[in-house]
């Protein structure tokens, strides 16, 4: 049986793999060596993302405030800092926090790495194509870990 079927999508178009994992993913009950890389990854770069917030929101009110605008400008541009801050540091952290939890994990054959391995995996076979997926994974011999690399062609001399 295709581990993307479930029983009750029988007769019916089979979920894709990046949805199986993902189900996957939520139903994973956390040992507590995941529990303690998850936890130290939250707290780490949820500072970070609250780091560029604050850093963003503080620098758009006093530039705006060297304009010499009204305080109501001045706020509002502090808002629109604080959201854009809150975005790239959401994202940034998200992705340090993921690189951070796979880190801790390495080598302790943890489920959740396997986890998060196959469901990005499968994610990229189902956005990119299966043949454009498997020219961008490259297998690092040394570490037996897959990376995506970047398809630039080589220099000619």
């Amino acid at each position: 049986m295709d581990p993307a079927a479930s029983p009750s999508s029988q007769g019916s178009t089979p979920m894709p793999m990046s949805a199986f994992y993902r189900r996957k993913l939520e139903q994973h009950q956390l040992t507590p060596e995941e529990w303690t890389a998850v936890r130290f990854a939250v707290i780490k770069h949820t500072a970070i993302a609250a780091a560029t917030t604050v850093s963003l929101g503080m620098s758009a009110f006093f530039f705006a405030r060297s304009k010499s605008w009204s305080r109501g400008q001045a706020l509002a541009l502090a808002t629109a800092g604080n959201v854009v801050g809150l975005g790239l540091g959401g994202v940034i952290a998200m992705e340090s926090g993921m690189k951070t939890v796979a880190t801790r994990l390495e080598g302790s054959g943890s489920e959740l790495l396997y986890l998060m391995d196959r469901y990005s995996k499968a994610t990229l076979k189902e956005k990119l194509g299966d043949k454009a997926a498997e020219e961008l994974l490259i297998s690092d011999s040394s570490t037996g870990s897959a990376t995506a690399a970047r398809m630039i062609p080589p220099k000619s001399n």
